[in-house]
């Protein structure tokens, strides 16, 4: 038997594409004695193309950044400061995601996170979006010392909720550090389908939009009470 639901952050329940681009509107105002108006969308455009939807390190964005619009060399570390001063402030969850939360709560089922990142940011945006206050737990890659797709960290928040694996889904967009990972130690695996990553081949379930996964749930929990073990593919 189903009984949590555990979720990715960034990608997952957070449009983090469309977190960083309001970010770097905001950026673009206040530093607006480096980069005119004129300029604007073009420094938008290519710290979007040089973070590689979050795939890059934070501080060689913006160093890379200031190098390509020639700014001085201290500029980077401005922007890089101002990014981790400022971004959790422009969170953006996808359509549904406190819907989804809510209804999976409202059927008896806990819930939580599993994110990797630096705890500074990512427990600010865990803050910013309040539906994520219903979780019964939130494990940081930062704060745990160990990062997805290591099983640890699966295991870890399964030992929280006092689960056995199977007795858990866990949904994110990452197929590597996400569905690798949390197949690894035996946990249900939702695909949140993306257009810039290679599709999983090994997964229990893929959704495009968060409203999808409700109903997938349900045929999961059905393949839970006949399941002998082992992974769907």
């Amino acid at each position: 038997m189903i009984k949590a639901v555990l979720f990715d952050l960034d990608g997952t329940l957070l449009d983090r594409d469309e977190t960083f681009r309001r970010f770097l509107y905001s950026q673009a105002t206040r530093f607006s004695h480096l980069v005119s108006a004129s300029q604007v969308d073009a420094y938008v455009q290519q710290a979007m193309a040089i973070d590689r939807h979050g795939c890059e390190l934070r501080r060689a964005v913006f160093d890379q950044l200031a190098s390509r619009l020639g700014f001085d060399t201290a500029a980077g570390a401005e922007l890089h400061k101002d990014f981790e001063d400022r971004f959790p402030e422009e969170c953006v969850p996808f359509p549904g995601a406190a819907a989804v939360v809510d209804n999976l709560i409202d059927q008896g089922l806990m819930t939580g996170l599993i994110t990797n990142g630096w705890e500074g940011v990512q427990r600010r945006k865990v803050a910013k979006l309040p539906f994520l206050s219903r979780f019964e737990v939130a494990l940081v890659s930062g704060e745990e010392g160990v990062r997805k797709p290591d099983p640890e960290i699966f295991q870890r928040a399964l030992e929280r909720l006092e689960l056995k694996p199977r007795e858990a889904v866990f949904v994110g967009d990452n197929p590597e550090t996400d569905i690798a990972g949390c197949r690894t130690v035996g946990m249900w695996a939702v695909w949140k389908e993306t257009a810039y990553m290679v599709a999983p081949t090994e997964v229990d379930g893929v959704i495009g939009e968060l409203h999808e996964l409700l109903p997938l749930v349900e045929e999961l929990q059905e393949k839970a009470g006949t399941s002998v073990g082992g992974n769907a593919v």
